[in-house]
């Protein structure tokens, strides 16, 4: 999952692998990520402002339309994976 993430091939199977972990329905998916992400990216946006942040979640709130990564670049905003080996 990490190597999904860092080389930025695969996020649907950090989602996938997610999914299975918490055996959960689409209804858990809707509450638990996607209006989370809803949420968070608005106050992400506040918190960015102008001068730019550094903005940590996990690795399951970054995939499909409803994810992080397509909420924030939808507003303009510009999203980087960071290689942290």
């Amino acid at each position: 999952m990490v190597r999904s993430y860092v080389d930025d091939e695969d996020l649907k199977i950090i989602h996938d692998e997610s999914y299975k972990a918490t055996n959960r329905s689409e209804m858990f998916q809707e509450a638990y990520y996607h209006a989370r992400n809803k949420s968070w990216s608005g106050k992400i946006k506040d918190i960015v402002g102008i001068d730019g942040a550094f903005i940590a979640v996990g690795a399951a709130h970054f995939y499909g339309d409803k994810g992080l990564i397509q909420l924030l670049k939808a507003e303009g905003y510009s999203v980087n994976p960071i290689d942290t080996f």
